[in-house]
């Protein structure tokens, strides 16, 4: 794509190029992620209902027509089945499909601008087929909880930069741009122009993300307010434990007195 963009300079077949790469990769990610090792559990469901078969026809064989078990069929078909299941291998080839395509979108949007929608929509339909291959393909993963996406966060940033360079180059050189601009204008003076342009993208960019936290302020209060209510919470029930175990030690004074009271009268009245 850079070597269309920027060496070729050739707009039409980078917007062609981009629109193909789109489509067909996210179609073949598709079939080759859920629809493909869909055929190969539905063959081995199909190997384990014979061998279940097999296996109910020996039971019953041997114990002379009497077919009953503690676990039902179904339970055994569903735990043998699961065991076959391919094991997940984790959410760095997710990260990495959305990181390839957040590349594509922003790197050259400027040349192809219904990039965006098919990656909205491929992602409406990424959401479905994650959740078909954790139901009917791999085998269910141990929850890992994470408080931020990691290192993925400052490689979509770093495109993010980048991209503005590079849509900033692609109208730089589109010619309907350059039909606009004096036409007196030298090449250094272009490219001088260009550059500003950038450096003013860049400022909006740096603003808006220091004008907008991460964290809205109303989570943030939310956040402080839970977390306020739990230690109130704790203290509470710390207190109520503390009484509890007062109120315990106290009858158990108690009864030690009257033990010793009774234990007294008796040995007056011998």
């Amino acid at each position: 794509l850079f070597y269309v963009a920027f060496y070729l300079k050739d707009r039409n077949l980078l917007k062609t190029f981009l629109g193909t790469l789109l489509v067909t990769q996210q179609i073949a990610g598709q079939i080759q992620e859920a629809m493909i090792p869909y055929f190969f559990m539905q063959r081995r469901q199909k190997q384990m209902d014979d061998a279940l078969k097999k296996a109910e026809l020996l039971a019953v064989s041997k114990e002379n027509g009497d077919a009953s078990y503690d676990v039902s069929q179904v339970s055994k078909k569903q735990a043998a089945l699961e065991g076959l299941m391919d094991k997940w291998d984790g959410s760095n080839a997710e990260y990495l499909e959305l990181y390839i395509q957040f590349g594509y979108v922003y790197l050259f949007s400027s040349a192809f601008p219904l990039a965006p929608l098919w990656a909205l929509i491929n992602n409406f339909i990424e959401i479905r087929s994650d959740a078909f291959k954790f139901c009917k393909v791999f085998q269910r993963p141990f929850t890992e909880t994470a408080s931020k996406i990691g290192a993925w966060q400052q490689a979509f940033e770093v495109v993010g930069l980048i991209s503005v360079i590079t849509n900033c180059a692609l109208i730089g050189m589109d010619p309907e741009i350059q039909k606009l601009l004096p036409s007196d204008i030298t090449p250094v003076n272009m490219v001088l122009l260009f550059v500003a342009a950038e450096h003013i993208v860049f400022a909006i960019k740096a603003g808006v993300a220091l004008l907008i936290p991460d964290i809205p302020s109303w989570v943030t209060l939310e956040m402080a307010r839970h977390e306020y209510s739990a230690k109130l919470a704790l203290r509470k029930q710390r207190l109520m434990e503390a009484a509890q175990k007062k109120k315990v030690l106290m009858e158990a004074f108690r009864n030690r007195s009257a033990g010793k009271q009774i234990a007294g009268g008796i040995r007056e009245a011998k």
